[in-house]
């Protein structure tokens, strides 16, 4: 039998008061985002249309659908809204490994041709809102929140114009704001502003190549020892290493490479293969049969992790303000591509970093203080 209450909440306080009177479900740990793709606004027809879909439902043989629609711009705004399909006490049949886990949330609409409109998204956001408080979620990650391609989907859903990890970052920060910790002024030589056990949170939901073991044993622990060594934040040089690598999902920081700041990387490109003496600063990339330029390290913890933070202390500190070990230290690890003197000391703080690094980097500082702070109150 198909299991379907439906009933339509107009405003996100009706819908607000729905989910305050039911029971905190021990089985979901978050929200599945889809797109219906058919129909779009213009086909909505309320509970006619939700009837459709249930008759459709049932003739796959589910046992039930996702737990709510929502629309913004039928043709008769008395349609609009959130309309319930699945009740939110049982789980409901939406993304496949995800079912048991968490809710199911279809967008009314064909977003692979279409972004959402700002209304759709303060209302998209509205309902995240009220859900993800319901179940207390800590923080807004992968596990807690995605689209239902991020559940081994090999659809575009919730469409191709819906970047989830913008909706993650943007429901993080509304549903636990703070007054800012770290903002572009921040000084890049600094006491870590956050803990191994913070960064592992707000890396381990998002991480693409490597495993939360890497992450909690070989590439935190780095980053904190190399930051206590140098007087480099760890906070800033993590927040850095997600920005540049989108959280560890890029090609230059999966393995053999491990690259964790696009170090050496100019999107130079090359057919052929490099000299012998030029090898160490070139990678291949066999699926696209092309060289690249940028360099490789052979581990993380004895090389990429140092020399990043070698180079972001080149940065930071000039050259008649380094201490003795900090000399040592940048010298060390930055042989493979020495830092250029006129680049040492620019960027005492973030704001330094854009057009010195980042070129042109224009609100490059913006995007570490962010993850930064992200790490903080993780």
């Amino acid at each position: 039998m198909f299991n379907a209450d439906i009933k339509q909440f107009k405003t996100i306080a009706d819908f607000q008061s729905h989910i305050d009177g039911i029971a905190k479900p021990t089985w979901t740990k978050g929200v599945v985002v889809h797109h219906t793709w058919k129909p779009v606004q213009d086909d909505w027809r309320g509970m006619t249309t939700m009837l459709g879909l249930k008759k459709y439902y049932e003739g796959l043989h589910w046992s039930a659908g996702p737990h709510i629609f929502v629309c913004i711009g039928s043709p008769n705004p008395e349609n609009d809204g959130i309309w319930q399909m699945t009740p939110f006490t049982d789980v409901g049949v939406h993304a496949g490994e995800c079912n048991s886990t968490t809710w199911g949330m279809e967008i009314v609409g064909n977003f692979d041709v279409k972004p959402w409109s700002a209304e759709l998204q303060e209302f998209v956001y509205e309902i995240l809102e009220v859900l993800l408080n319901k179940i207390e979620v800590k923080s807004v990650v992968k596990d807690t929140l995605r689209g239902h391609r991020e559940c081994n989907s090999p659809k575009t859903c919730p469409g191709k114009m819906v970047n989830m990890e913008k909706v993650r970052n943007d429901m993080q920060s509304r549903l636990f704001p703070l007054t800012t910790m770290i903002d572009r002024n921040s000084e890049i030589c600094h006491n870590p502003r956050c803990t191994p056990a913070q960064a592992l949170a707000y890396l381990k939901g998002r991480n693409g190549w490597y495993t939360v073991n890497e992450l909690k044993n070989i590439i935190i622990p780095a980053y904190f020892q190399f930051g206590s060594l140098s007087g480099v934040d760890p906070c800033i040089a993590i927040s850095q290493m997600i920005h540049e690598t989108g959280f560890l999902t890029s090609w230059w920081s999966n393995r053999p490479r491990r690259n964790p700041a696009g170090i050496g990387v100019t999107g130079q490109s090359s057919v052929t293969a490099p000299s012998p003496e030029d090898d160490k600063n070139w990678a291949y990339n066999p699926q696209t049969q092309q060289w690249y330029k940028g360099l490789s390290f052979p581990t993380w913890d004895k090389d990429a992790v140092p020399s990043h933070v070698a180079r972001l202390l080149g940065y930071a500190v000039p050259v008649q303000m380094q201490t003795d070990i900090q000399r040592k230290f940048i010298h060390q690890y930055t042989k493979d591509r020495p830092l250029p003197v006129a680049v040492m000391g620019v960027a005492p703080t973030l704001a330094g970093l854009e057009g010195t690094w980042a070129v042109p980097g224009k609100g490059y500082a913006d995007k570490l203080s962010f993850h930064a702070n992200n790490i903080t109150r993780s």
